[in-house]
């Protein structure tokens, strides 16, 4: 079963409908595993916790309606609970997830409970806002991480 990596919402710019992380997100993370973008939709599964532009907070962030993405996670929690590999984009998603430790320990993966062998990982928001990719240390874990998740390997 392919991964599935989990954004918050599609951006303004989409069109309604179009596929999770097919723009600029799904471009990065294309990218950091050396595939492009095409490549990345065929390897892994994709999905936003919102189905539709959520509006703007201030002036780069996007609105995450916590209580409501806390209830379509859990939906989708339970939907894909035989999925081998999840990764969360983000501290809103992994918040929304109720695993905001994550957040902490980017490019980390955690293991579900009980004798579940799921693992979920965590990945900085990979719109471009965030600072953390500023540092090439960042990218090349990121890089070893998004491909590790896709069954890769190594760079």
């Amino acid at each position: 079963m392919k991964p599935l990596f989990v954004g918050q919402a599609p951006s303004e710019s989409l069109p309604v409908g179009a596929r999770a992380l097919s723009g600029r997100s799904g471009r990065r993370l294309a990218s950091l595993a050396g595939l492009t973008l095409d490549e990345f939709l065929a390897a892994a599964d994709t999905v936003n916790v919102f189905d539709a532009f959520t509006g703007k907070a201030g002036k780069k962030g996007d609105a995450f309606p916590l209580a409501e993405a806390r209830h379509r996670a859990d939906v989708l929690r339970r939907a894909n609970a035989d999925r081998e590999t999840v990764v969360l984009l983000g501290s809103l998603v992994a918040a929304a997830f109720d695993l905001d430790e994550l957040a902490d320990a980017p490019c980390s993966w955690y293991h579900g409970a009980g004798d579940s062998t799921q693992r979920v990982g965590f990945l900085p928001h990979p719109s471009g806002i965030d600072r953390w990719y500023n540092d090439a240390a960042n990218v090349k874990r990121a890089a070893r991480f998004v491909r590790s998740a896709l069954g890769l390997g190594g760079l």
